[in-house]
């Protein structure tokens, strides 16, 4: 617990560096299989950033990134791929 404070920490002194929370940390399922997701506003640069910082503070940790992409506008490209 005392590492989550220090990381929490050095994120609130430079914010702009760090993935900005958008929904906060939830949990899926529970006891040993659960897994806990947040939804963020990043640049790749904020996503390094924040990646560095936990793999140092909390290095058991495994973070994953995944987009959150509009289906239109997936189907929209796809749509001018194929032309």
């Amino acid at each position: 617990m005392e590492k989550r404070k220090q990381l929490q920490e050095e994120r609130e002194k430079t914010p702009e560096k760090y993935p900005k929370r958008i929904f906060p940390p939830h949990m899926i399922g529970g006891g040993r299989t659960g897994k806990t997701f947040s939804v963020v506003e990043a640049t790749e640069e904020q996503i390094l950033n924040s990646a560095l910082l936990y793999a140092h503070w909390l290095p058991f940790m495994k973070m994953e990134y995944a987009p959150i992409v509009e289906a239109d506008k997936v189907m929209e490209l796809y749509q001018k791929m194929k032309k």
